[in-house]
């Protein structure tokens, strides 16, 4: 089956079987710097398009 067959990414996961688990693995403290604005815009866009 084509990729293009699929409309959302949501019916890739759901064809495919697809399953990921998010968990924290940065420690945060006093000397951390801020995400990046990119990073910050991909974590924007997984969360609104992808199942988790």
């Amino acid at each position: 089956m084509a990729f293009s067959d699929f409309i959302t990414i949501a019916e890739v996961l759901e064809k495919f079987r697809i399953t990921y688990t998010v968990k924290d693995f940065v420690e945060i403290n006093e000397n951390s710097c801020p995400p990046s604005k990119h990073f910050l815009e991909e974590y924007e866009f997984w969360t609104q398009h992808i199942d988790i």
